[in-house]
């Protein structure tokens, strides 16, 4: 799928020190069509800047970039180390949830087994948007699986499973999509973050719906023109709970108690429904 690319115009001066082909291959390896949000991909050898170079000079041209810690190539997988740091929001600590999604796709492709996929971790996994599924792929304490492999963290089995009475070692993407989307929304409100154990309770409370759908309606309507309006209690997950208690997407009311508490009474509501 053919994508824009913004380059910096300093990137003559940033990589003068490389040789020709270097320089190409590394262009090359985040303007290709293979290449996505994670700059880490599946590519064979032989179709390296789409085979232009001879093999003795592609090896050459791998092994500078290499040593300059631009672009390295294992096991049939290639990265390029500084993709990620370029990407939209990346320097605010903020990605979108649609880039977010989209790494981790790419990662999905990649053999857990590849040691670059430990690389990428070390280097992104503190970041804000990156944090909570990038922990997921740090290598067990034998050193031999992935939290992934083991079957996730603590607060991230699979809702739908739980309430099935099915295993609980399979990690949750529908959680790992509202989180991401109710924290870009609490970043853009100057709000705390949500936290994974009240999010993880809430999916489970509402796992018959399409959870992250709702979350980006959510977003859309609280990060949109009425972003300034007083949201519901005032707090993200407390206002996307009023959100799925409403006709699923329409626009709750916003109320506040007389004395100018948080308004809880749809919440105590539910809670003493369920209990």
């Amino acid at each position: 799928m053919a994508r824009h690319e913004d380059i910096v115009n300093t990137i003559w001066d940033d990589l003068d020190h490389l040789s020709n082909d270097a320089f190409m291959l590394y262009v090359w390896s985040w303007t290709n069509t293979k290449c996505g949000m994670a700059g880490m991909y599946p590519v064979t050898r032989r179709t390296l800047l789409e085979g232009r170079l001879e093999n003795d000079v592609r090896d050459a041209a791998l092994a500078e970039l290499e040593a300059d810690d631009k672009l390295y190539f294992v096991e049939s997988v290639l990265w390029n180390k500084a993709r990620v740091s370029h990407l939209n929001g990346f320097e605010k600590g903020r990605l979108s949830p649609v880039i977010v999604r989209s790494i981790e796709k790419d990662l999905e492709q990649i053999n857990r087994s590849n040691p670059l996929i430990g690389r990428f971790v070390d280097r992104y996994a503190e970041h804000p948007s990156l944090a909570d599924f990038l922990t997921l792929y740090r290598p067990s304490p034998d050193g031999q699986r992935t939290a992934l492999e083991c079957g996730g963290s603590d607060g991230l089995e699979t809702v739908q499973g739980q309430g099935q009475g099915q295993g609980q070692g399979d990690v949750d993407p529908v959680l790992r999509s509202v989180l991401a989307t109710l924290e870009q929304v609490a970043f853009g409100r100057n709000e705390s973050s949500p936290s994974v154990e009240k999010t993880t309770a809430l999916c489970q409370q509402f796992a018959q719906l399409d959870l992250p759908a709702q979350a980006e309606k959510f977003a859309h309507y609280w990060t949109g023109p009425r972003s300034k309006a007083a949201m519901p209690g005032s707090e993200v997950l407390w206002a996307f709970r009023v959100w799925l208690e409403t006709d699923n997407g329409k626009a709750p009311k916003v109320t506040k108690a007389p004395t100018g508490k948080r308004d809880r009474s749809a919440y105590d509501a539910v809670v003493e429904a369920a209990s």
